[in-house]
């Protein structure tokens, strides 16, 4: 008996390649050196972006002409999965979703829309709650700081290795305040495509988490402002 083995090669062909598209959805997190929990918390909170239907559609392509090619042993087929999949996939999915209604595509992208940002809300919420820490952190700090500077038990650049983390952490909150605001923005997208009434709930939370998390930034800087400016801790 001859055995088809073309779709195993599919298989073994498409496996690594989807690793590979996807892979360039996670989120990274940045090194929390001698950072304090709260400082490194703050540092390692993720969120995932809400628009990621290009690389997932990238994925689907590839993957489909590599189906195509091992159903019927045409290699133009897994040249257009390779090719047009990986380099415009997301051509390709809107291509294969115009044969479902209009409706039903913008409600199912409102869910999915609507479960990450949900999912990202409570990491702003979290991410919140640990700048309170880290701020009175900092302000304890730089209040003892303050007091052995004054009577010369600390020189300005041990002072500074004290506060090593400030410019990160600063850092940290704004790269949530681009975070949520490139939220509302993909939320704000799919309301004008005509997505679930559910969105603009959804919207205006992010939108309080925003103000929330800009809030926070400024309570954190201001505990760092405490620091003198003749120790220069590079904010």
């Amino acid at each position: 008996m001859i055995y088809d083995v073309r779709p195993v090669r599919a298989i073994l062909m498409v496996g690594p390649i989807l690793v590979s598209l996807l892979a360039g959805c996670q989120s990274t997190t940045g090194s929390s050196g001698g950072a304090s929990s709260a400082e490194a918390e703050l540092r390692q909170i993720e969120t995932k972006r809400i628009a990621q239907g290009v690389a997932t559609g990238a994925a689907t392509g590839t993957a489909t002409g590599l189906v195509l090619w091992a159903i019927t042993g045409e290699e133009a087929f897994a040249v257009g999965g390779l090719g047009a999949g990986a380099a415009a996939g997301g051509g390709y999915a809107a291509n294969v979703n115009k044969k479902a209604s209009a409706e039903a595509r913008a409600q199912d992208s409102a869910k999915q829309v609507i479960a990450q940002a949900n999912a990202n809300i409570a990491s702003y919420r979290k991410v919140a709650r640990v700048s309170d820490q880290v701020a009175a952190e900092a302000n304890a700090k730089i209040t003892s700081l303050n007091a052995k500077l004054a009577k010369g038990e600390v020189t300005a650049a041990e002072y500074r290795v004290e506060l090593a983390g400030a410019k990160q952490n600063i850092a940290s909150l704004q790269r949530n305040i681009t975070d949520v605001d490139s939220d509302i923005k993909q939320v704000s997208l799919t309301i004008k495509d005509g997505g679930s009434p559910g969105l603009t709930s959804v919207r205006s939370q992010l939108e309080a988490e925003k103000a929330q998390l800009t809030q926070k930034k400024a309570k954190l800087a201001e505990a760092y402002s405490r620091a003198p400016s003749s120790v220069g801790i590079g904010l």
